[in-house]
């Protein structure tokens, strides 16, 4: 059992307020100011020591955001004992077990919470996020690739050739030329640099690097080629022509400059990952895997190790084989010392659907340098705005982001998202602040137009509406997306359903492909009185036509059941609703009598994590129940963490 450290030795007296320091520490939390929270929390623990709230948050915080896994423990364990029904606290008390390791102990935990009755689908997901951490696909895949190139422990790097002394004049010039780039002046300075010095390799690479400044990769091919050619043992020459052969899609020819290169200096790790590069090109990836692992386990620079580490999980991505990537990125994640590391295991574990690691992929990279450039942030915040219960945090993330010295599209960016965190939490005045910094910046920018007439159309406000729709049409083109949705909203909010209708065809015809117009449309149909069921079944056809043309992948699936009429049927439902919402109470009678049918199987595919009584009820209806919250659409990235 854990001990809970006396509060009064880390506690320091808070300003006196009108909010209790429960929920002084709460908001505090809430906006990153993660050691005032700390105290805060103290102070409230000693005024009530079995507050479950209070010892659940401050695990938190100790645990999962300021990384104090060992100092956490005890305050979980004591808000489990102090509310052992609420399902959050147990899942945070697992992911810091497996945080800190502590596997084993996470195991019998979600037996001990299974016991609990608590949800089902959230322990499965606990039992993969323990999987992930044990990594035990990507140890034997590391293991069995490791040992595949035991050759190239042999090899002895050949001696590189000697460089001539230059000039450091005519040298500083050339590269202030370079720098100012005046690339005819610097490439005449050049040649006769190179008429004085022709085994130079610094001036061969800066007449590479040259050709590629201008935009000619040909003839920076033709330079490295005649590189090689008057230095055949320069390594880094060697290297640099595989390099630009890969970058023109030559992946063959890559493959065998690169291969004499590796012989000339097999300790050169940034070669091991180029070669896995040059073979996944010729579609040989299962020879390109030894290749990045290798690259993987040699690399000592952070740089290196991060590069061998994106082009492994591409490899593996491309081969599907998305469990090992994330067992790898996992274990990896646990070993990292620097935030290139971190940001490249958090990009490539959110890609593969594990939200939780990639969260915590960020914060550990904010936390080895809180100081750096905000792509941390951002990523974070991306993260964050995928769960509409954690918008509070997002918009903290974000106004730290807009503290940062950033690019305009960036900034741009990060005020949209901030606008759209404010949007859904209803946070009207925030939400048309920031909406007016956009405009302020562009005064036609199509998304705070849009998003000011949401804001405005769930306010009903119909005539502050119509104010902004005028202002609008002042500022978008006639056919503009956000424009014509906007105004087939804003018509069904006014009760025309055909005036609505009419707006939609005109978006349809203009942005064929328009997904959003697409679902708006069929949904206002399905509520009209003067739309037949064969006007709706068109509807249908055509909406399922363009999900598939966009979603459905190249191949479509061709099932080999057979026709056998009096077979069981087996019928999936896809629905993020199986729970407390009003889509329920016309389901779930449905539901209760397709259950009692002897001739058909229903399957759930729940696209959330919500569990409640109405989601218990549905649970014993289905004869298979599945979750599938992460899982990409076939074709479009990794299935994800569900």
């Amino acid at each position: 059992m854990h001990s809970i450290p006396p509060q009064s030795a880390m506690t320091v007296p808070l300003p006196m307020t009108d909010t209790t320091p429960l929920q002084q520490a709460l908001k505090l939390h809430e906006q990153w100011e993660y050691e005032a929270a700390r105290q805060a929390y103290a102070q409230a623990l000693e005024q009530d020591p079995d507050n479950a709230q209070a010892l659940y948050s401050m695990g938190l915080l100790l645990g999962l955001h300021m990384f104090n896994g060992a100092e956490a423990l005890p305050y979980l364990e004591a808000a489990i004992g102090a509310n052992p029904r609420a399902f959050a606290y147990w899942r945070t008390y697992i992911n810091v077990l497996i945080r800190e390791g502590l596997l084993d102990m996470a195991d019998v935990l979600i037996g001990m919470a299974r016991k609990q009755s608590l949800p089902e689908i959230s322990l499965e997901q606990l039992e993969k996020d323990l999987a992930l951490a044990r990594g035990e696909d990507a140890s034997v895949f590391l293991e069995t690739q490791a040992a595949l190139l035991p050759e190239m422990a042999l090899v002895k790097p050949v001696p590189q050739p000697a460089q001539p002394a230059l000039p450091s004049g005519p040298v500083q010039a050339l590269a202030t030329l370079l720098k100012q780039r005046k690339f005819g002046p610097a490439s005449e300075k050049l040649a006769v640099l190179q008429r004085q010095y022709p085994h130079s390799s610094l001036l061969w690479q800066a007449r590479i690097n040259l050709e590629q400044e201008r935009g000619r990769p040909a003839d920076a091919l033709a330079a490295a080629a005649k590189a090689v050619r008057q230095l055949p043992d320069d390594a880094g020459l060697r290297m640099l022509q595989g390099e630009l052969l890969l970058e023109s899609g030559q992946p063959a020819q890559a493959e065998s400059a690169l291969r004499t290169a590796l012989v000339l200096q097999p300790d050169q790790v940034k070669l091991y990952w180029l070669l896995g590069d040059a073979l996944a090109g010729q579609g040989k990836v299962q020879d390109a895997y030894p290749w990045y692992v290798h690259a993987l386990l040699r690399a000592t620079d952070e740089n290196d190790q991060a590069q061998a580490l994106m082009a492994l999980s591409q490899a593996l991505h491309s081969e599907e084989k998305y469990q090992i990537a994330a067992q790898l990125l996992a274990l990896l994640m646990q070993q990292a010392d620097s935030t290139r590391m971190y940001m490249a295991c958090g990009d490539w574990l959110h890609k593969l659907g594990w939200r939780l690691q990639a969260e915590m992929a960020y914060r550990m990279a904010l936390q080895k340098e809180p100081d750096s450039p905000s792509d941390a942030l951002i990523a974070l915040a991306v993260v964050l705005k995928q769960d509409r219960i954690r918008m509070s945090e997002c918009v903290a993330c974000l106004r730290r982001v807009l503290e940062q010295d950033l690019e305009p599209e960036v900034r741009a960016m990060a005020h949209r998202d901030l606008a759209h965190a404010f949007f859904v939490q209803q946070d009207w005045a925030q939400c048309d602040e920031v909406l007016t910094s956009i405009l302020d910046v562009d005064a036609a920018d199509p998304y705070a137009h849009r998003m000011r007439g949401l804001m405005l159309l769930q306010r009903m406000e119909l005539g502050k509406l119509a104010e902004a729709l005028a202002h609008a049409r002042e500022h978008l083109p006639p056919d503009d997306h956000n424009l014509l949705g906007l105004e087939a909203m804003y018509w069904n909010k006014q009760g025309s359903v055909q005036k609505s209708m009419e707006y939609f065809d005109v978006l349809l015809a203009s942005h064929p492909g328009s997904e959003s117009g697409h679902s708006a449309r069929l949904l206002i149909m399905m509520h009209s009185p003067d739309v037949d069921s064969i006007q709706i079944g068109a509807a249908c056809k055509a909406y399922g036509e363009l999900m598939q043309k966009l979603h459905g992948g190249a191949n479509v699936a061709e099932h080999a059941n057979a026709r056998t009429p009096d077979k069981v049927l087996r019928i999936g439902f896809v629905s993020a609703d199986l729970r407390e919402h009003a889509a329920a109470k016309f389901f779930l009678p449905v539901m209760r009598e397709l259950s009692q049918r002897q001739d058909m199987e229903c399957i759930a595919y729940c696209n959330n994590e919500i569990y409640d009584s109405v989601t218990n009820q549905f649970m014993k209806l289905f004869a298979q129940w599945r979750n599938v919250q992460d899982m990409s659409p076939p074709g479009h990235g990794a299935p994800g963490a569900g």
